[in-house]
């Protein structure tokens, strides 16, 4: 998946504030996720992370 195309379904997210609206956004973004790989990237992105808790993860930038 293109960033751009990711970038544009994250504007969609920020200006709805109905949760079923919500969901359908969301729904229409993972539809277009083609592989596992990129599912686990997309879903942790929409949650504003780029790793999991677990995963200790330096990524070089200061606070």
């Amino acid at each position: 998946m293109e960033f751009a195309t990711l970038a544009q379904y994250f504007e969609k997210l920020e200006k709805t504030s109905s949760r079923l609206t919500l969901i359908a956004i969301l729904s229409e973004l993972f539809r277009l996720v083609e592989s596992p790989d990129e599912i686990e990237k997309v879903s942790y992105l929409v949650q504003g992370r780029v790793a999991p808790f677990f995963e200790a993860l330096e990524i070089g930038m200061a606070e």
